[in-house]
C-alpha cells in the first residue's frame, strides 16, 4: 500500500480473514454465536463486534463477583 510518497510492508496474514471480507461477519457471527451471559443475573449485549456484560446490586462486592464469575466462563 502507498501512502503519499511512502510504501507499507508487505505482510502475510496467518489466520483469520482479511478487513473488509465478504466472509468475515458471517465468521464472526459463528464464532460468538454460543457466547452465555454466564451467571444468572448477569445480562449480555451485542452489538457487531461489541459486547457488554451489566447487571445492578447494592453489594458492590457482591457486584464485583458476579460479574467476574461471568468473565471467567465467558473467557472458558
Amino acid at each position: 500500500m502507498k501512502v503519499g510518497s511512502e510504501l507499507s510492508d508487505k505482510l502475510i496474514q496467518e489466520n483469520g480473514t482479511p478487513q473488509g471480507s465478504v466472509i468475515s461477519p458471517l465468521s464472526f457471527l459463528i464464532m460468538i454465536n454460543d457466547i452465555s451471559s454466564g451467571v444468572d443475573g448477569v445480562d449480555m449485549s451485542l452489538f457487531a463486534d461489541y459486547s457488554a456484560i451489566y447487571t445492578g446490586h447494592r453489594n458492590v462486592k457482591l457486584l464485583l463477583n458476579k460479574i467476574q464469575q461471568s468473565i471467567d466462563i465467558i473467557h472458558n
